[in-house]
């Protein structure tokens, strides 16, 4: 679950309210979020320098319903500045719209105490030309951003790789395709390059509800060695 500056003002409120959840519900992990530059005020100064900021004022808060945690990971920790940040001044990092690659980078950064949970997109769906497609629907909105894309600039993909959607070579990469043991096979690849967690979005094709989503998330559930 993320919080977000833009929805929850406040320092001091969202340090209190980070407590409480962290005391009721242990097993909800509640991180940082901010909007995407292009969603920003063209004035706002540069993250990297409001961020430091911003976790000084929530863990100086007065408020304490629940023992002081460490401030809560940062998820819009991507670039270097953000992800030193992150190890340094939060819990770690839990980076969205990221390769395997990108997460072995990401924990030479943070270093091998801070906890980095990447995001991975899932598709369960055996097509792959039709399993691209429900993927490339989904990426095009991301493509349009320049946090994300420069952050895919940086892991080696270039101008070519955001038009239409993602090229083959680009949402492949960010996303798992199949079935569940392929999406196991995914996770890995994230576990072995230095992940503590895999945060698993599943991806509907148009037209599918609800109702499949927690379909498809059973199946997972079922098939992947969840630990609780």
């Amino acid at each position: 679950m993320r919080w977000s500056p833009r929805w929850c003002r406040g320092h001091v409120r969202r340090r209190a309210s980070t407590r409480t959840w962290t005391r009721f519900f242990p097993r909800i992990l509640l991180s940082a979020a901010g909007a995407a530059p292009s969603c920003s005020r063209a004035t706002a100064p540069r993250r990297s320098v409001r961020w430091p900021s911003r976790l000084s004022a929530a863990a100086s808060s007065p408020w304490t319903p629940a023992p002081r945690p460490k401030a809560a990971p940062s998820s819009t920790a991507m670039g270097p500045k953000m992800l030193r940040l992150a190890g340094d001044r939060a819990a770690g990092a839990i980076p969205y719209l990221v390769t395997p690659e990108f997460t072995a980078q990401a924990r030479e950064t943070l270093g091998a105490q801070p906890f980095l949970g990447p995001e991975m997109k899932v598709v369960l769906d055996t097509d792959q030309a039709r399993a691209r497609a429900t993927a490339r629907d989904y990426l095009t909105l991301y493509l349009s951003l320049p946090n994300y894309t420069n952050n895919l600039t940086r892991a080696g993909y270039t101008e070519d790789d955001f038009k239409g959607g993602g090229s083959d070579r680009l949402v492949d990469a960010l996303f798992a395709f199949g079935d569940a043991e392929r999406v196991r096979f995914r996770i890995e690849e994230f576990q072995k390059a230095g992940a503590d967690h895999v945060a698993v979005q599943v991806v509907l094709s148009e037209g599918q509800d609800d109702s499949e989503l927690l379909r498809q998330y059973r199946e997972l559930a079922q098939a992947l060695p969840l630990r609780s």
